[in-house]
């Protein structure tokens, strides 16, 4: 990925979760959401937080294993430019 648009998505990234914390300042965190469950804020925030862990693990595994396939493609067109010559 090119720089720039690694640090674009980097700073809209760090934009976005500066403004969940501000937006959750206040917020009562053992406020029930739903009347028919017992879900507080605290819970949903625990859900987007856990949920924010994944897709950055899944984005890292994802970008590893591209980079290895990529090395293993580069290493793959060496051998048969060798045997070729």
């Amino acid at each position: 990925m090119k720089s720039g648009i690694k640090d674009g998505l980097l700073d809209r990234l760090a934009e976005s979760h500066s403004a969940t914390e501000r937006i959750i300042e206040g917020i009562d965190l053992e406020l029930h959401v739903y009347s028919d469950t017992d879900w507080r804020t605290r819970d949903i925030l625990g859900h987007i937080a856990t949920w924010d862990r994944e897709v950055a693990k899944s984005l890292s595994t994802f970008l590893l294993e591209v980079n290895t396939l990529f090395l293993i493609w580069r290493e793959m067109k060496l051998i048969l430019t060798n045997r070729r010559s």
